[in-house]
């Protein structure tokens, strides 16, 4: 009689090697540790949120009250602060109050496809606004004789990258979701690094002028590359059986999410460092009578009507001194 057939003979067992028993007893237990440590990591991740709301808020006040700021490059900040808000609203803010108020029998399921729909949109809509920013530099300031594309560009862009985004959107929603929102992030961090090797091979690029738009697409667009690289490691640690690499990934995940969710702080700090009409925007912002306030406020307002070398000033179509 033939011997009694033998899977493992014919194909190589996928589990053969693999120790079950162990690798839900360590994954148990670092979903015991995580449980406790969100309460730390959420409460310090909801008050990044606020901050960043704040910052959004701040950068749409001062570009909608300043009339020397109602540029085409600053519109792009401006809807980007718009959709950032949407963003951390319905995607952190809304689950770490999920987790931590255990809302999970509140909502219907459909409402949370709902809030994946719109968290779709919104995070297509900041990355194709940070690319937006890095094109307008490239168009208006690295290269300004494509001047029949730079006028396309600067009165069609922002329509177009609504379409965009709602093209993206309904390929998700009707066709396939996986890797859309991977693949728009690598093309347009890809595009950025282009964009920057032309800046730097640039000697004459000596003062603030000449990296307006670009710095801040930057910090829009690679803030967020370490949530990616966190996520591509995770996959490829579960699918590789790198059980204790998961298990540290998991633990230091909560990094990469509070240093995406400073974007906003450090772009209006760079923008503030960057042009002095913001500065002064900022100080009239938030001025209350305070006489140190006022001093600076004279003395910045002094300096701009100078026009001081890092007094950014645009209009509708291109950016000058």
């Amino acid at each position: 009689m033939e011997n009694t057939f033998n899977i493992a003979e014919v194909e190589e067992d996928p589990l053969a090697e693999v120790n079950i028993t162990e690798f839900y007893e360590q994954m148990e237990e670092t979903y015991d540790i995580l449980h406790y440590t969100s309460y730390f990591t959420d409460t310090i991740k909801f008050l990044l949120c606020i901050l960043s709301i704040a910052a959004d808020i701040c950068i749409i006040i001062i570009i909608l009250k300043n009339p020397k700021l109602k540029t085409k490059t600053n519109m792009y900040i401006l809807h980007y602060s718009i959709w950032h808000i949407v963003f951390v609203v319905i995607c952190p803010m809304f689950f770490v109050l999920f987790d931590q108020l255990h809302l999970v029998d509140i909502f219907p399921s459909v409402f949370f496809s709902i809030i994946f729909e719109i968290t779709g949109i919104s995070v297509s809509l900041l990355f194709l606004l940070g690319f937006c920013l890095a094109l307008d530099w490239f168009l208006n300031i690295h290269s300004p004789h494509f001047v029949k594309s730079s006028a396309l560009f600067n009165k069609y862009a922002i329509y177009f990258i609504y379409l965009l985004a709602a093209f993206i959107s309904v390929i998700m929603y009707f066709v396939f979701e996986e890797y859309i929102l991977e693949g728009l992030y690598y093309s347009m961090a890809l595009s950025l690094v282009i964009f920057n090797f032309l800046y730097y091979s640039n000697k004459k690029n000596e003062n603030n002028f000449k990296s307006y738009g670009l710095l801040p697409a930057n910090i829009i667009i690679f803030f967020w590359l370490p949530l990616f690289v966190f996520e591509e490691l995770l996959i490829w640690s579960s699918e590789s059986d790198q059980y204790t690499l998961s298990s540290i990934l998991l633990y230091t995940m909560f990094l990469a999410d509070w240093f995406s969710l400073t974007i906003s702080l450090v772009l209006i700090i760079t923008l503030i460092r960057m042009d002095i009409d913001i500065e002064v925007a900022i100080l009239k912002l938030f001025n209350r009578g305070n006489k140190g306030y006022k001093d600076d406020l004279e003395t910045l307002e002094k300096a701009e009507n100078e026009d001081v070398p890092n007094s950014v000033v645009t209009d509708s179509n291109s950016v000058h001194i």
